[in-house]
């Protein structure tokens, strides 16, 4: 554990491997020997580190910050397909083939990342097999969890897609609060249901009118379970 400027702390390296899925199982000595390979880097808010199509031969794991992943649309509209945050990796997939990055990705604030390049992590699969079944468990649940979300996509509507975005991102409190767990703004919340923000603020505003949530500084409070439909 690393202690910063105002009582705070970062994760160590070690740490953050072990609380990655793709690791799980495997030896201290082994963490230690990937830890050994990783490298960081330093991305400022707003960079795009990965655009549709990149080549790509390191995975990377979130350190500090977090990253929107997203597609464009065939009218050119952005599509999120999910927020990564401090333990979250991506580019896994080009550990494994020769492909190019399948999404974009772009910092949402200032991030310090661990890579971890290919030619150095096949070295430690062939040593460690465990590994390389964790990964195909990780593809599999990502592949499902994927196949989900196009298929609310398909048959949901623009409020039921919000209504479980904001399910999907709310958590129990301390004190039993149901709250959104990301401070989003309606162009956000947006983009990540394939709406207009226009639709989105319609949506919200009927439903705090309807006591069903409350909205203080960006951050959402289910107060009572949600209609069916708006």
């Amino acid at each position: 554990m690393v202690f910063v400027k105002g009582g705070g702390y970062v994760m160590s390296i070690v740490e953050i491997l072990n609380k990655i899925d793709i690791f799980k199982g495997l030896t201290e000595d082994e963490i230690e020997l990937i830890s050994n390979i990783a490298k960081a880097r330093v991305f400022k808010k707003n960079t795009q580190i990965f655009s549709k199509g990149d080549e790509n031969f390191a995975m990377y794991i979130l350190k500090e910050g977090s990253v929107d992943v997203f597609i464009l649309t065939e009218s050119g509209k952005e599509l999120i397909l999910s927020t990564l945050v401090v333990g979250d990796y991506f580019g896994e997939l080009s550990l494994l083939d020769e492909a190019p990055i399948s999404t974009n990705i772009t910092t949402t604030t200032n991030c310090s990342l661990i890579t971890i390049h290919k030619s150095d992590f096949l070295q430690i699969i062939k040593r460690n097999p465990n590994m390389l079944l964790n990964i195909v468990s990780h593809l599999c649940s990502k592949i499902r969890m994927l196949t989900d979300k196009v298929e609310g996509f398909a048959l949901l509507d623009v409020y039921n897609r919000f209504s479980l975005l904001l399910s999907d991102l709310s958590v129990v409190t301390d004190n039993g609060e149901n709250v959104v767990n990301k401070t989003l703004t309606h162009k956000n919340i947006a983009l990540r249901i394939g709406s207009s923000r226009e639709m989105v603020t319609r949506i919200m505003k009927d439903l705090e009118n309807g006591g069903y949530i409350s909205i203080e500084n960006k951050v959402i409070t289910i107060m009572k379970k949600l209609p069916l439909a708006w």
